[in-house]
């Protein structure tokens, strides 16, 4: 079965960040702005990357390491693989 994309389930940074508290630290590590900002409930992984210059690929893949690493009992949704 095909892994869907972060943007067909209208995720937004905002929301991966409260469902997803450990992923902060990887926006934080980067410089991102994204932790406490008003507009990071519209915006998409794909959209910050862009802004921000980053391969969103990448980014995506050290998000699910990130939340991997949260410990083995927790689901990885499919939003976070990369298309």
């Amino acid at each position: 079965m095909p892994i869907q994309s972060h943007d067909s389930h209208g995720l937004t940074v905002g929301r991966l960040m409260q469902r997803r508290p450990e992923t902060i630290r990887v926006f934080l590590r980067h410089g991102m702005f994204c932790v406490g900002c008003t507009i990071n409930a519209l915006h998409t992984i794909d959209e910050v990357c862009s802004i921000y210059v980053l391969d969103s690929g990448a980014f995506r893949k050290e998000l699910r390491e990130t939340i991997r690493g949260s410990g083995p009992s927790r689901r990885i949704p499919q939003a976070y693989e990369a298309r």
